[in-house]
């Protein structure tokens, strides 16, 4: 049996070369998923949710608490959404493969949603919170998972606290300190614009290599996700 070239020598070069560059797009896909998947390559340590050293108490909006010794977790269903005043702003779905975005054409954040999710696993409370100490501005957000409906809410700059179905106060914990603002922007990839256009197939080959090169640097969850894709559809 013959040996099978990458190109046909009847092409015109410049379809030679568009072919060429969009297979050495592919192979260094492939390469990087590689090295990804045997540990070649690691993620850098995230530090952001690392506990600060715990003390008698805890200052948030000008007030000193004493801190707890108590510990909760929270039990996840198979599916969980996260609402903003009644709007779901992301969705997913935990599968046989893994947790997926409900929405298909979304670029998640999957390190963020790892940290979501260990988050909730196991959380020290570091003090609660009343109905009564909150204001209506304050940024708030529900998780709803297995029929049940879990409240959050931002109180002070980067204190989060929730309140558990059935229980009558809200547990702050340094465990939810990454989560920023949680708008719909929180679960979006930040390379989402490249991984867009390395995903795209209609876009020129040129483009796709700059912005292929743009995220090499970055082997995230986001990005092996769309180089398999691209991988097993030859695109």
């Amino acid at each position: 049996m013959k040996n099978q070239t990458f190109t046909n020598l009847n092409e015109r070069p410049a379809q030679r070369f568009t072919k060429i560059a969009a297979q050495a797009l592919i192979l260094a896909g492939s390469i990087f998923f590689a090295l990804e998947s045997s540990g070649e390559i690691i993620d850098a340590v995230d530090t952001s949710r690392m506990p600060a050293s715990v003390g008698e108490t805890r200052k948030v909006t000008g007030e000193s608490r004493k801190a707890t010794d108590e510990t909760q977790s929270i039990e996840l269903g198979k599916r969980i959404s996260i609402l903003h005043d009644s709007h779901p702003i992301a969705e997913f779905q935990n599968t046989s493969q893994g947790w997926k975005n409900r929405d298909a054409k979304s670029f998640t954040n999957w390190k963020f949603f790892d940290n979501f999710i260990e988050s909730l696993q196991t959380y020290r409370v570091d003090f609660k919170i009343t109905d009564d100490e909150l204001k209506p501005e304050l940024k708030h957000f529900e998780m709803r998972t297995s029929g049940r409906i879990f409240k959050f809410v931002k109180f002070g700059d980067h204190t989060w606290a929730v309140k558990r179905p059935g229980q009558k106060d809200f547990e702050a914990s340094r465990s939810f300190s990454f989560f920023g603002d949680m708008e719909a922007s929180t679960w979006s990839s930040p390379l989402e614009k490249s991984l867009r256009i390395v995903k795209d197939p209609t876009a020129a080959i040129t483009i796709r290599i700059t912005a292929f090169r743009s995220i090499m640097d970055s082997p995230s969850a986001d990005v092996k996700l769309v180089l398999k894709e691209v991988l097993l559809t030859e695109g």
